[in-house]
């Protein structure tokens, strides 16, 4: 737990203004500027500076926010995981990208489930910035994302990979192509993912390491819903990146068709997303997959 002179120095440093952090904290300004002298005085290092500008951080004083930022983060998680013991918690919430969420957990779930049956877990989908807020807060115990996740709270460990295809209407124009290179995706109508969602931001670090500027792709539609993009390109509206997994019924039914990329086919990371204190039920979950990749869940995680 953080003391009492340290959660002020927090809210200044986050607020940047005694003022308002004193309002916070129902702190008379003087009072703030004692407890932020106090520290000073303590650690024998000025934390402010103090210009026309506002209230700054020295580089000592963004160290000691760091560090308190850790110490807090890991209160929370030795308060929330000492309640569990207490009351004997069984319940946990794990949070997902759009595409791993819907077609490749709930298998590995079902698995673990009648590995586990005392656990009850709970699914929360979302995109690759909403997941990870939500984890940093507290709300979800641990993750399963497309590709990554920059967070300064949080770490990422690989456990599979996932191939990205393009895939349109049989009756569209593209649907004559035999390759498909970076290139072409410009002259195509392209139905794709919201922005900060993992399939987007793959997509478009794939075209940039072909020096091509994806502000220059022709999107016809944006959706936050895979089921929604599969219907739009089956009606001819335009192609998609898309995960495999996310099309397999699509393309054997026929209703969809795939255009290979020429080179290598596009494979993309799946992450585990954890807080970096570390997380006991994650520590189950993530040891039962991996004993368990050999057998029925094999066929959903492509090494």
């Amino acid at each position: 737990m953080i003391d009492f002179r340290h959660l002020t120095f927090l809210h200044a440093a986050r607020l940047e203004n005694l003022t308002r952090a004193g309002e916070e904290l129902g702190l008379t300004q003087p009072a703030v500027s004692q407890h932020i002298s106090w520290l000073e005085e303590f650690y024998a290092a000025d934390l402010f500076l103090r210009d026309g500008r506002g209230l700054r951080l020295t580089e000592a004083g963004c160290y000691l926010m760091d560090q308190l930022q850790e110490v807090e983060h890991r209160s929370r998680t030795v308060q929330k995981e000492l309640k569990d013991f207490i009351d004997g918690r069984r319940h946990f919430t794990i949070g997902a990208t759009l595409t791993v969420g819907e077609y490749i957990l709930p298998r590995i779930i079902g698995h673990f489930k009648q590995a586990y049956p005392r656990y009850e877990l709970d699914l929360v989908i979302g995109n690759t910035r909403e997941i990870a807020d939500q984890l940093a807060g507290g709300v979800i115990d641990f993750a399963a994302i497309e590709g990554f996740a920059n967070h300064p709270e949080l770490e990422s460990t690989l456990f599979g990979r996932d191939e990205m295809i393009f895939v349109c209407s049989p009756d569209s124009a593209a649907a004559g192509m035999k390759k498909l290179k970076g290139e072409d995706l410009l002259s195509l109508p392209l139905i794709l993912r919201e922005e900060g969602s993992g399939t987007r931001e793959y997509l478009e670090r794939y075209l940039s390491e072909q020096r091509i500027d994806p502000r220059d792709l022709n999107i016809v539609m944006s959706a936050g819903s895979l089921s929604t993009i599969k219907q739009l390109a089956e009606s001819g509206l335009g192609g998609t990146v898309i995960s495999r997994e996310a099309v397999r019924r699509e393309l054997a039914a026929g209703l969809l068709k795939e255009i290979a990329f020429a080179g290598d086919p596009l494979k993309r990371e799946l992450n585990w997303l954890i807080p970096k204190e570390g997380s006991s039920i994650f520590n189950l979950f993530s040891d039962f997959v991996s004993r368990t990749l050999g057998g029925p869940v094999k066929t959903v995680i492509d090494f």
